[in-house]
């Protein structure tokens, strides 16, 4: 039988750090193995790339050799892992799901659910881009920049507000703000 809700009771400081220093291993290996492919392609031609962000899969497009091979390790590194990353997490969150679904009282089933789908919420804001960014076919890159400016600028400052929004005088505040915005368009609470 298992405990989503109770992983602080579950998960031990060993369990927790092990944890952290196999992410941190993971991400120096991934960077390291990224950053020597990138460094090892000949590149010619113009020098400029059409992103504000210099990232691998705009680092490709300057490469004058074939990059069949850094495109799958690119792929595997950053896609897959990504992928996998979100499997687990739907895994449990359909877990957590079904415990919560087994909570006798309505209340307590609406303050879990509030709890988990915020953090729910910004999960998808981070994969969601990361999964288009990574994953799409070579030739669709113009949906490259539109995406990366959605994962840099719009959803960090994203995350506070959606965290934000589960409190009560918050979601007062911001009815009371919006209400005052829409009194010169005609509308009243």
């Amino acid at each position: 039988m298992s405990f989503p809700l109770n992983t602080t009771f579950i998960v031990s400081h060993r369990v927790c750090t092990c944890l952290t220093v196999g992410t941190w291993l993971g991400g120096i290996v991934h960077g390291s193995i990224l950053t020597f492919l990138i460094f090892m392609l000949p590149y010619c031609g113009p020098n400029e790339v059409d992103s504000f962000l210099c990232d691998i899969p705009v680092v490709h497009s300057l490469v004058c050799a074939d990059t069949s091979i850094a495109r799958t390790v690119s792929f595997t590194n950053v896609g897959v892992v990504a992928l996998v990353s979100l499997r687990l997490i739907i895994t449990s969150y359909t877990h957590i799901v079904i415990s919560i679904l087994k909570i006798c009282s309505s209340e307590g089933r609406h303050r879990a659910f509030s709890s988990c789908s915020a953090h729910f919420t910004s999960i998808l804001l981070f994969y969601g881009p990361v999964i288009l960014i990574y994953l799409r076919p070579a030739s669709s890159l113009w949906l490259y920049s539109d995406v990366q400016v959605f994962n840099n600028i719009v959803t960090p400052p994203l995350n506070p507000l959606i965290y934000t929004l589960r409190n009560k005088e918050v979601k007062l505040a911001l009815r009371k703000m919006l209400s005052q915005a829409m009194q010169p368009l005609g509308y009243k609470e």
